[in-house]
């Protein structure tokens, strides 16, 4: 249509909710305003997180993935980002050349993955009978085609403490096909973001300590999921999850682990992760509808 309306190149019609800035206006074929500015491809450039871990890059400052052990040699290398789509065999390692030559027909085990951040909250292992696997004998693990860390019932994670009054999570991972009791994707000392399991019908989402804890009383089946957390609501794949109780919504994780509560009781995740950002904010209405709509887009969830 000539008098067509566009906003950085998109029909007005189709303009993605939550757009924060405006760099070229047309109308029809019409160039009308040019700020003369180039727009972010990356969702954490306009909505700025605390922690970020992913398979894409999701802010234009962040190099790094991950880092590998191959299982033939125990040699070590970071994965590189691209600036489109997610880790592949054509990444490029910091050993030098693609992570297909350096892996060849081998497996790689994640030892560390890294904070997007870069505020110091990389997952870590250096404990190799406890790292989860990216890659299978030459092949990246995928969940609905994209990477996806496979966690053994053994795997863990570990990082800094993270203290937060308030927390808004978002994030994309498949729940095991059977659980072994409760299983949990992060986790501290006592309590975690967990996916409730067979023998115990709750979920806890980032406990405080041992007595306060953020509870929910459902079981989710195994499957690709996006949850997403906030302002003492729980949301799977934008629906609500409930019923649930909130007891004290602060967040104190004093043994911030992925993959597993980290305590003398340790329990497992056991599924696959693909991505969270957390926010140390109750995000607004606006935010949480624009995040939550890019990460099921790239990962098309539910």
């Amino acid at each position: 249509m000539a008098n067509d309306i566009k906003i950085n190149s998109v029909s007005i019609s189709n303009i993605k909710k939550g757009t924060s800035q405006i760099y070229k206006a047309y109308q029809g074929v019409n160039l009308v305003w040019d700020s003369g500015l180039s727009p972010s491809n990356f969702i954490l450039d306009d909505y700025s997180s605390e922690l970020a871990w992913s398979f894409r890059k999701l802010k234009t400052t962040a190099t790094v993935s991950c880092r590998l052990r191959r299982s033939n040699d125990n040699a070590e290398t970071d994965v590189l980002l691209t600036e489109t789509g997610s880790v592949s065999l054509i990444s490029i390692v910091s050993a030098g050349g693609s992570l297909g030559d350096w892996i060849g027909v081998n497996s790689g085990y994640v030892k560390t993955i890294y904070d997007q951040m870069v505020n110091g909250y990389d997952f870590t292992q250096t404990d190799t009978a406890k790292q989860p696997k990216l890659i299978t004998s030459g092949v990246i693990e995928l969940s609905n085609g994209l990477p996806a860390i496979i966690f053994k019932s053994t795997d863990i994670l570990t990082g800094l403490e993270f203290d937060s009054a308030k927390m808004s999570l978002f994030s994309v991972l498949t729940s095991p096909t059977t659980f072994p009791n409760i299983s949990y994707v992060f986790g501290n000392n006592g309590g975690g973001y967990a996916i409730g399991g067979t023998n115990s019908s709750y979920r806890q989402i980032f406990g405080i300590s041992e007595s306060k804890q953020v509870k929910g009383y459902t079981i989710r089946p195994s499957g690709q999921n996006l949850f997403e957390w906030y302002d003492d609501a729980l949301f799977l794949n934008g629906a609500e999850d409930s019923p649930y109780t909130t007891y004290n919504p602060m967040l104190r994780c004093r043994f911030f682990a992925l993959g597993a509560r980290p305590d003398f009781t340790p329990l497992y995740f056991g599924g696959k992760f693909q991505e969270a950002i957390i926010y140390s904010t109750n995000e607004s209405l606006t935010n949480r509808v624009t995040i939550n709509s890019d990460l099921k887009t790239f990962y098309t969830t539910p």
